[in-house]
């Protein structure tokens, strides 16, 4: 369910912007990028760099330049990457504070920043949190986005009631 819900708000939110950035997971390690606004045409992408054991990954498009970051493979990852076009592969970007799986992610194109929200860093541990991802590598904290926090409670109870179920 946390899964659909997020990947719901990810469509929702990037619709508008007219480019989707799907990453697989669960035995598979694709990426994809769809330009809504070209009529559905895709460019697909080499497998994520980390592998088909890597889940709840998300990222974002900035200038044209795909960017993924974290996800949970037998622990919290802080890496990104990003996509190199003259190469055709992923390479790392940055390091994240701590390790961010399960989160949301916004393109702020007027900041020219990946705005990561939320998300679990621990078993037990979620972000309160946000970190804003640039192109240059730069990681800094993002402003505090007390509507996220509320957002992220009520996926936290739900997800608890689903898994009581």
């Amino acid at each position: 369910f946390p899964f659909s819900l997020s990947i719901s708000l990810y469509i929702i939110t990037n619709l508008i912007l007219g480019v989707l950035l799907f990453v697989t997971g669960y035995g598979s390690a694709i990426a994809e990028v769809i330009n809504t606004k070209s009529c559905g045409s895709t460019a697909n992408l080499p497998d994520y760099p980390l592998g088909s054991n890597t889940y709840y990954t998300n990222g974002g498009v900035l200038d044209d330049i795909p960017i993924i970051c974290g996800g949970y493979a037998g622990g919290y990852i802080d890496e990104c990457y990003k996509f190199d076009k003259g190469t055709n592969s992923w390479v790392l970007l940055a390091t994240l504070p701590k390790g961010r799986a399960m989160y949301h992610a916004v393109t702020l194109a007027s900041k020219g920043a990946l705005w990561l929200i939320g998300g679990k860093w621990a078993q037990n541990g979620y972000h309160k949190d946000t970190d804003m991802v640039f192109l240059n590598g730069t990681v800094l904290p993002g402003p505090t986005c007390l509507l996220c926090l509320q957002l992220e409670l009520i996926c936290v109870l739900l997800n608890c009631m689903m898994e009581e179920s």
